[in-house]
């Protein structure tokens, strides 16, 4: 009898154990599903609803499975109003409206409604995660003062250069206050999660997309790094 019990638990664990190896290309998944075809038309259309979005901060909640799932789910939710690139960083992504954790989890999200790229201060957050390549996480790795950030909103392609590398309390918030100055601010944890990565950068150029460096329009064709953002957890 006894005999019997321990297989029974043996083929439970076994069970059990495959379910969660099978999670993780699920995760993967549900993540890399969302590549939006972002048109100039759609990103016009949703930055006039810019007031519409949540950007709240301290509502935004860390990224588990359920998370993840419940931003594929409602992934029309999330309004694309362009794409950021930081090629020797590694990172591109969708730019959205807000910080609505369904919008974290898929893409770099607007900090302030009156945003506009080229145009003031433009600030972003993005999620860092344990996998390096997920998201925001290579800016804390690679992202240096010098390095060339570039945002697009499918009409002109703006070049930015980061001029301030710097780590700093959650509680600072006036970083992301509006400047006269056009400016990029690029917001991400630290290592521990206490503290927050900031990367600010200046204008350096604005250009039409389709005179754009040919490298650069050649990477925002391709896909993006809001994949596997599940990767170790």
């Amino acid at each position: 009898m006894r005999k019997k019990w321990q297989l029974w638990v043996a083929i439970i664990l076994l069970v059990a154990g495959l379910a969660l190896l099978s999670i993780e290309p699920v995760k993967t998944a549900l993540v890399a599903g969302y590549r939006p075809t972002v048109t100039h038309e759609q990103a016009a259309k949703n930055q006039r609803q810019t007031k519409q979005a949540n950007y709240n901060m301290n509502q935004v909640k860390a990224v588990t499975m359920n998370q993840v799932i419940n931003a594929r789910l409602h992934a029309k939710d999330v309004k694309p109003v362009g794409q950021i690139l930081v090629p020797t960083a590694d990172v591109h992504l969708p730019i959205a409206l807000g910080v609505a954790n369904n919008t974290l989890m898929l893409a770099a999200g607007t900090m302030r409604a009156d945003q506009q790229m080229g145009k003031g201060n433009y600030a972003l957050a993005g999620h860092h995660m344990l996998n390096k390549q997920a998201l925001f996480s290579p800016l804390y790795y690679k992202a240096r003062v010098g390095t060339k950030v570039y945002l697009t909103d499918m009409n002109k392609v703006y070049q930015y250069q980061i001029t301030t590398r710097k780590i700093i309390s959650p509680y600072d918030v006036q970083v992301i206050d509006n400047t006269k100055q056009p400016l990029i601010t690029l917001i991400t944890c630290n290592d521990s999660g206490s503290k927050r990565l900031l990367l600010r950068g200046k204008l350096i150029a604005t250009m039409a997309l389709k005179q754009a460096p040919a490298a650069v329009v050649k990477l925002l064709h391709q896909k993006t790094n809001n994949y596997n953002v599940l990767a170790g957890y």
